[in-house]
């Protein structure tokens, strides 16, 4: 679905963990997805600073794909794997950035460049991942925009090949960070680079394990919450140096990412009186250590409760959990 812009700090009420709720209703997946960018707009072809951030984000997705980020996916048992990449392509329109650029619009486009085979060909795996240039709103099918409502979202058509050949199509769309859109900063993020990088790893999770939400039968999807596994959670990670999203396996549970990662530090916090209403806050922490010392963090929650802890890195990653008076 979409990874909706942060209003609050959030507040996730907990529920058993022993019955999983993110189950599979028989829908297409994307076994070994094949991602492509583009890049939507002709700033990204005339702006020496957006031509670098392409460039780093053609590096970033030939990365994710084949990445232990998949082989959470595949540990966790939603039967798709790791996949590749091809190069982005930039696809030079002018877009008129006083009026929202639809959903409508930016299907019409990606169907153009299949036509013309400026992209590679669509099929059960492919994947086009749609970055839009700075300065842009966009307002999805179901009025929802990217001034107020999401970061990006994934989707699915009916579309045709080269060879005018009925094939469902599916695409990521990144607005562009800053203006008119929400500011990385607001969000919790340090760049507009980490911000894309964090939510295309939410999209791509989504549209390999629910390629066809809003448009056909649904892959894994939890009906008690209403989400995909991206929507479940908004912990973060470090991976090869990449920002990404966390996301929940089929008990609701935040996934780890196997090695070669480097958790972006996380805490989580709760009431503790009986009379209050079972609930965790996730704060993130900016910085930690380098596994040769303790590295002392503090945190708080909405309540005013505030907690110091101590923590020893052997490895690079750490994290606390906090339910109640529970530490594990």
């Amino acid at each position: 679905m979409k990874r909706n812009i942060r209003l609050s700090l959030g507040v996730e009420t907990l529920e058993s963990r022993l019955t999983p709720t993110v189950t599979y209703h028989g829908g297409a997946l994307m076994p070994h997805v094949e991602a492509q960018n583009v890049f939507l707009g002709s700033d990204w072809s005339t702006s020496s600073s957006l031509k670098t951030t392409k460039a780093s984000l053609d590096s970033y997705i030939g990365y994710i794909v084949n990445s232990p980020y998949m082989d959470a996916l595949t540990t966790a048992g939603y039967n798709v794997g790791r996949g590749t990449a091809t190069a982005g392509v930039v696809d030079s329109i002018n877009i008129t950035k006083t009026k929202y650029l639809t959903d409508s619009s930016i299907q019409s486009e990606v169907q153009k460049l299949i036509t013309s085979g400026s992209v590679a060909a669509p099929d059960a795996n492919r994947l086009y991942v749609v970055y839009v240039e700075p300065g842009v709103k966009v307002r999805d099918s179901d009025g929802s925009t990217s001034v107020s409502s999401f970061l990006g979202y994934h989707g699915a058509f009916a579309g045709k090949t080269a060879a005018a050949k009925s094939i469902d199509v599916r695409y990521v769309v990144l607005p562009n960070p800053g203006t008119p859109n929400p500011t990385p900063s607001s969000q919790g993020f340090a760049s507009t680079f980490q911000e894309l990088t964090a939510v295309t790893s939410h999209e791509l999770a989504e549209a390999v394990t629910d390629p066809d939400v809003g448009y056909k039968k649904l892959g894994w999807y939890d009906d008690t919450k209403n989400g995909e596994i991206g929507d479940l959670t908004d912990k973060l990670a470090i991976l090869n140096g990449y920002t990404v999203q966390r996301v929940v396996g089929k008990n609701d549970s935040p996934l780890s990412i196997p090695t070669g990662t480097n958790q972006a530090a996380v805490a989580s916090s709760s009431a503790s009186t009986a009379s209050q209403r079972a609930a965790s806050v996730y704060v993130s922490i900016g910085s930690f250590g380098n596994g040769s010392s303790n590295d002392l963090f503090t945190f708080s929650t909405d309540w005013g409760s505030s907690y110091r802890e101590s923590i020893f890195v052997s490895s690079g990653s750490w994290e606390v959990h906090y339910y109640g008076n529970w530490r594990y």
